[in-house]
């Protein structure tokens, strides 16, 4: 049996995709988990985010009284960073998502900070720097 690493990476998308609750400054969002992690494993959202955490991620994580993760942010804005890694899974290889998501002039700012904050910034404006993505490694695999 060949196993490469295309394999591996959708094993590891099967076994994150349990449905993850956020609660983003009282809004709830649901989302997979895998993908919340689509963005390079070493950013503070995906360490956040994923199933074999340190206890430095777990301590450092915030929980609502439901056991949801909590962020205090405004939820227009982590909404805006779901939608576009939920684009981003689905996205064609051979028709890339190279834009960030519109944000309103006023919120442009914060929305950088939150980015920012998160380690998001080279995935959201800076696609080129990063490694290959998911949804091509998937495209061009052997099933």
């Amino acid at each position: 049996m060949i196993i490469n690493t295309t394999t591996t990476k959708v094993s590891e998308e099967i076994d994150n995709d349990d449905i993850v609750t956020i609660n983003a400054g009282g809004k709830l969002f649901q989302i997979l988990r895998s993908t919340l992690c689509l963005p390079p494993d070493d950013t503070a959202f995906t360490k956040l985010f994923r199933k074999k955490t340190t206890t430095h991620d777990i301590l450092s994580s915030r929980f609502d009284a439901n056991g949801n993760m909590f962020l205090d942010h405004d939820p227009e804005l982590i909404e805006k960073i779901l939608n576009f890694l939920r684009a981003k899974r689905i996205e064609d290889p051979f028709d890339p998502i190279v834009e960030p998501p519109f944000v309103s002039p006023h919120k442009t700012r914060e929305f950088r900070r939150i980015l920012n904050h998160f380690d998001l910034t080279a995935f959201f404006y800076y696609p080129s720097t990063m490694t290959a993505e998911p949804a091509a490694a998937i495209a061009t695999s052997n099933y």
